[in-house]
């Protein structure tokens, strides 16, 4: 799942990239260009998902994230997302993280994160 957000003249400025995992979305990419960037779009992105997966009845949205980045992990605490390590309540994603470790991500940086729907 795809969704993209555009100037008025039709330009593509930013985008969020999904899938589903075990009955939620998992946001696998977000990105504005940098001349876009520090004005919401990238929260109007992050929420145009959650309230499509509140319109499917996901239980949750999901991702993987760098804790060191000064901009991501406050970035998605400010819209609601905890980190979690829970493997019993989330365990593809804690799959999909472990994934990322092994492919090289450093275990001590990289963490997942989720925001339970209502």
């Amino acid at each position: 799942m795809l969704w993209v957000a555009v100037t008025s003249e039709d330009i593509p400025v930013g985008f969020i990239c999904c899938r589903e995992i075990s009955n939620m979305l998992y946001i696998h990419e977000i990105s504005v260009a940098f001349e876009y960037q520090k004005q919401g779009i990238g929260q109007k992105l992050v929420q145009r998902v959650l309230n499509d997966a509140q319109d499917k009845d996901y239980k949750a949205i999901s991702l993987t994230t760098r804790r060191d980045a000064v901009w991501n992990m406050p970035f998605y605490k400010k819209m609601g997302f905890v980190e979690t390590q829970d493997a019993t309540l989330w365990p593809d994603l804690l799959k999909a993280l472990k994934t990322e470790i092994n492919n090289g991500a450093d275990p001590l940086i990289r963490c997942a994160m989720v925001k339970i729907l209502p």
